[in-house]
């Protein structure tokens, strides 16, 4: 018999207001990739669903959280991107017993790669560089929010200041060979 375990993703993302306040949550996440390549910053892509839940006739229309984002789509807006994961059904692969109040062991599940049944897992975090569109070839579109690490942070950061050594700005203008002073003849 063939052990499995189904397993539902769901995807949200916070976004914060550049002028502080509360951070926006956006449930319709429709797509999300990252790469993480070798010696460069990350980078990742945010889909969003884009017009209006198509069930909600009847009722007051919802709209879908992408248009209540004007304000927070600012470049260089902090994003974290969240990852839930439940399993579904499962079979020979058993869930850990949560002790009330208490952490998991760890059980055939995580051995597995299942993070925490119902449990947020952050799996990015950086900053709005840009916002598109896109459009498939069978007329589905969605809004798409590109993002950059936050380790892009530190381009905008300098080792030199005056609180690492009060000197340290004004040394790095000067020969790098120490020159000697005075009367060095015997």
């Amino acid at each position: 018999m063939l052990d499995y375990a189904l397993i539902g993703i769901s995807l949200r993302a916070t976004f914060e207001l550049p002028s502080g306040g509360e951070a926006i949550n956006v449930p319709d996440v429709v797509a999300f990739s990252s790469s993480f390549a070798v010696n460069t910053i990350p980078t990742a892509a945010l889909s969003l669903a884009v017009g209006r839940v198509a069930n909600s006739l009847s009722d007051e229309p919802q709209f879908a959280s992408v248009h209540t984002l004007q304000q927070a789509l600012t470049t260089r807006a902090k994003v974290r991107v969240w990852m839930k994961s439940t399993v579904l059904s499962s079979l020979g692969v058993q869930q850990a017993a949560v002790p009330a109040g208490g952490r998991a062991a760890l059980g055939p599940l995580q051995n597995i790669g299942v993070p925490g049944d119902g449990q947020d897992l952050l799996i990015f975090e950086g900053n709005v560089t840009g916002v598109g569109r896109a459009i498939s070839a069978a007329g589905t579109a969605v809004a798409t929010v590109h993002l950059e690490h936050w380790l892009a942070n530190l381009n905008y950061a300098s080792a030199l200041s005056a609180t690492s050594d009060p000197g340290n700005p004004a040394d790095m203008v000067f020969s790098a060979v120490a020159r000697a002073r005075g009367n060095t003849q015997a």
